[in-house]
């Protein structure tokens, strides 16, 4: 995790597998997953921890499988737009690494404008904007608005002038009130 840039979605989708395959080969007892106290942790912590639990307490669990089953129970009806934005996610990285991202710990993702634009940012957003449209309540509501604080933040923070002054001044807005949803701001 980029602890300078919690808000960056860290790839832990991509590699959980790989790594636990590592543990059970060297006989691991236990891994300690560690997080900032002051937030609800990246994007999809919950999806992850929910997992490599599992995955630790039965060597056999399938990552992949054990993520799905957590989607689907907690984004309910707005999970297969979770999960189209999770595979975004997860196709950007490789994107993110040839613009000079390099997952390291302070590199402060969310200010280098370098590894966005601003047309993937609105990607993320019609991805989400069909999630939050799919939520019949407001828990499943809520749990997706937490999703869209990543691009929200890399708008406000790399394409301040590339948006209508409205629609900025309704992304600082929901910023203000990010704590509603255990973001950390």
């Amino acid at each position: 995790s980029d602890f300078n840039t919690p808000l960056f979605p860290y790839p832990f989708s991509v590699t959980a597998q790989t790594n636990h395959n590592i543990y059970l080969e060297y006989g691991m007892m236990d891994v300690f997953n560690q997080a900032q106290h002051f937030n609800g942790g990246p994007l999809f912590q919950q999806m992850d921890d929910f997992a490599r639990a599992r995955m630790h307490w039965n060597g056999k669990e399938d990552y992949e499988e054990l993520t799905d089953e957590f989607r689907k129970a907690y984004y309910q009806e707005a999970e297969p737009f979770v999960t189209e934005y999770l595979q975004l996610l997860e196709n950007s990285y490789p994107l993110w690494l040839s613009r000079g991202w390099t997952g390291l710990c302070h590199n402060r993702a969310l200010l280098h404008k370098n590894y966005f634009r601003l047309e993937e940012m609105l990607q993320h957003k019609a991805i989400l904007d069909k999630a939050l449209s799919s939520a019949k309540t407001q828990k499943v509501y809520d749990r997706v608005n937490a999703l869209t604080v990543f691009y929200k933040m890399v708008l406000i923070c790399d394409f301040t002038l590339d948006l209508p002054r409205e629609e900025m001044l309704e992304l600082i807005r929901f910023m203000r009130n990010a704590r509603r949803y255990d973001m950390g701001l």
